[in-house]
């Protein structure tokens, strides 16, 4: 996220003060977790952390077709959460890609994605 900060700085130099007004650039990491039973979490992380009731996932078709991908809508099932899958993630997305994903966002009506 972007965002405009007034910085006080101190000069490396010469140690007068000024002011900066520079562009700041944010980023905010995700707690990241992993092993046996990660995904079955996931359900409860998103309604007990974030009061999510409406997602959409967003993936491949190959992943689409894995048992992890039932694991995790049986966990969002269970934590009842609505859930709509958006499959048609691309490896090199392109323009028309990103639009129809964008598309398909607009019409879920949904409050979380991941």
């Amino acid at each position: 996220m972007w965002k405009r900060a007034v910085v006080n700085c101190v000069s490396r130099r010469d140690k007068r003060r000024y002011v900066s007004t520079d562009r700041i650039c944010e980023l905010a990491a995700s707690n990241l977790r992993f092993g046996v039973g990660a995904t079955r979490e996931v359900g409860i992380d998103l309604r007990d952390g974030f009061g999510a009731r409406r997602v959409v996932v967003f993936t491949d078709p190959t992943i689409r077709k894995l048992p992890s991908m039932n694991v995790l809508e049986e966990s969002l099932h269970e934590s009842g959460i609505h859930y709509v899958v958006y499959d048609d993630v691309r490896v090199e997305p392109n323009d028309a890609s990103f639009k129809d994903a964008i598309e398909f966002l607009r019409r879920a009506e949904t409050e979380h994605y991941g």
